[in-house]
This record gives structure tokens, sequence and C-alpha cells, in this order.
């Protein structure tokens, strides 16, 4: 059973947004330098760590290349279950990625997370959600499909794969 949204600033400043599931907390929050070991299971992980740290860094400036930017850890409970990527495209349009660590997949977190981020954004004023779904990955696809997202073209990625553009207004028009 879902019960509504919490949200609001914690004692330290920290943006956090928090839905519960059952018995179960999931909260979404900046990261910190704190987080760099638990990106392990990732892909990120494929990043040196002074790369991730220069990414956290970036993040809590909230800008990469001009642009805003943001990395939210997603925790349940003690663990850090994965992470969502916030990047501004331009003033209304933001892309929202997640990234579940492999051990905590398929059991709903992409969805919650994911869904609490869409909200994040539109507080933040975005009113459209863009997101790249690699072609292979049919998870991704329904989770997207799921989250009311539309598929609006097939491409290559800049690394040469098959992707489906999928977007999402938020205004709810």
């Amino acid at each position: 059973m879902l019960v509504p949204l919490q949200f609001g600033i914690m004692n330290t400043g920290l943006l956090y947004l928090r839905r519960e599931r059952e018995e179960r907390m999931i909260e979404l929050y900046p990261v910190s330098e704190t987080n760099v070991s638990d990106f392990a299971d990732t892909s990120y992980f494929e990043m040196t760590e002074e790369e991730r740290l220069g990414m956290i860094r970036e993040s809590k400036q909230k800008e990469h290349e001009g642009s805003y930017f943001e990395i939210l850890a997603v925790r349940d409970e003690d663990h850090i279950v994965g992470f969502m990527s916030l990047f501004a495209h331009s003033e209304h349009v933001i892309s929202i990625s997640p990234e579940i660590r492999r051990s905590f997949l398929n059991r709903g977190y992409g969805f919650l997370a994911e869904r609490e981020a869409l909200r994040y954004a539109k507080e933040l004023g975005y009113t459209t959600a863009v997101a790249s779904v690699r072609k292979d990955n049919p998870a991704s696809i329904a989770l997207h499909k799921k989250l009311g997202f539309e598929e609006r073209e097939e491409r290559l990625s800049r690394n040469g794969k098959q992707i489906y553009v999928y977007i999402k207004n938020l205004d709810g028009k």
C-alpha cells in the first residue's frame, strides 16, 4: 500500500523525497563523496573513481556543461539501491535516467524512484521529460510505458546502439 509522498528539507538542508511502500521506505537524496563506492554494480562503476568524484562535484553544483544536472541516490532502508540522473536540455525539458544496481533489479525500485524523480522535476518547473532507452532493454521500455512515456522515435545512440526516444508531458495536459 502506498501512502502520500512526503517532501521536505532535512536538517542538513538537503532535499529528500520519500515514499513508503508496505513497510519499506524509499528515499531520493543528492549524492555526495560518501557515495563514490555505492556506484559498484552500476554502469557508473565503469568510470574511474576520479571521474565519479568529478560527476558528484558537478551534481553538488547542479551544473554540467552549463545545464542543470543532478544525481539523486535511491535508498531503501540502509541500502543504496541505485541512482537517478537528471539533466536539463532546456528551460522546460529534462532527461531522467534510472540506474538501479544489478543486485536490486526487478523489485520495483526503478518505477518508484523514477516516478518520484518525475514529480521532483515537475516541482522544479520542467514540463517535459525525455528518455533514451536501448532497444535491447525490454524492462526499461516497459518501465517508461508504465510511467506514461510515449515513443517518439527510434535512432542510433552516440555509441552506435539502437535506442527509442520516449517523451512525457509533466503538465498533465
